[in-house]
């Protein structure tokens, strides 16, 4: 905790965090809209069939401390994860999670058997907020069906119609572009349509990080994807 005299103060136990481990990255946003910044652990990346490691919501008590309200929320799920974003993708003023999940076809280097293995799919997730702390996946019926070695997400408004489009970097394959649609007129969900190829932006094929924001200032959204691949052509698109 920052002590307002440029330095730091551990505050893991008084904050009731001890025992939490193997986190690989975090994201945070005020889930249940009560002011307070609450936090997601992610876990698992890079493990392969290792990885199937639950991730942690951490709700924000607003006293210094948090309660980890994983399962309460619905959001246990065993899968080897490395990003995830937070947006309100459908406009109901609740916080919504992508959760990008690594899946391959592929040999498992890190399986730990000298037999190739074929890693099983991770499909990554869409949880909806139901506005009473608690999640619905919705995936595959908004049109999110990723299932990919996902190494980053981020989302933006692409083409300025105020709603939330969501980027996907994937390590390895095409990249991909999900443009919201708004909401379905029969089931009322959020809606997505992949437009990675008619937008240009699959590329570089081994990509990490992402992100979005108006570099020149001119009222567009742009995207810098980041390469993997140390190979001169693989390095930054976009």
């Amino acid at each position: 905790m920052n002590d307002g005299d440029g330095g730091f103060v551990d505050r893991t136990e008084e904050a009731g965090l001890t025992g939490l481990v193997g986190g690989l990255n975090t994201v945070h946003a005020d889930y249940n809209n009560d002011g307070y910044e609450d936090v997601f652990v992610l876990r698992g990346a890079w493990l392969g069939e290792q990885g199937r490691r639950p991730n942690s919501l951490l709700r924000n008590n607003g006293d210094g401390t948090f309660t980890d309200v994983t399962y309460q929320a619905d959001l246990d799920a065993y899968h080897p994860t490395q990003t995830a974003a937070w947006a309100d993708v459908n406009g109901d003023g609740h916080i919504d999670l992508f959760v990008g999940n690594e899946s391959s076809a592929k040999v498992d280097p890190f399986s730990g058997d000298t037999a190739s293995t074929t890693v099983s799919p991770h499909p990554s997730a869409l949880y909806l907020n139901q506005g009473d702390e608690t999640f619905d996946e919705v995936a595959s019926s908004a049109g999110l069906d990723v299932r990919a070695y996902v190494k980053g997400s981020a989302w933006g408004d692409v083409n300025n119609d105020g709603r939330p489009d969501l980027y996907v970097s994937v390590l390895g394959g095409p990249n991909r572009l999900f443009v919201n649609q708004g909401l379905d007129d029969e089931e009322g969900g959020p809606t997505f349509e992949e437009r990675a190829k008619e937008a240009g932006v699959q590329a570089p094929l081994f990509s990490f990080p992402v992100w979005f924001w108006d570099y020149n200032n001119d009222g567009h959204q742009d995207l810098f994807v980041s390469g993997f691949d140390m190979r001169y052509f693989n390095r930054v698109a976009h």
